[in-house]
């Protein structure tokens, strides 16, 4: 089945956690087209997460925000 998120915004939580089941579900709606919004505790997994995923096959725009 295919799936497309195109044009459409994901906000995704907990982009920093040791189990990364927050990247994991941020890269898969990347990879479905959608415009991602990350969260995370520290601007450094902030960057380091939305580098990783503007690397995605369909790679969006990512804002990412700090959240503690």
């Amino acid at each position: 089945m295919q799936v497309s998120l195109e044009g459409k915004v994901a906000v995704v939580t907990g982009v920093s956690g040791d189990g990364q089941v927050g990247q994991a579900v941020a890269k898969a709606l990347a990879d479905t087209g959608a415009a991602l919004a990350i969260c995370a505790r520290t601007q450094s997994n902030v960057e380091a997460r939305a580098k990783e995923l503007r690397g995605c096959r369909r790679p969006r725009v990512c804002h990412g925000r700090i959240f503690d």
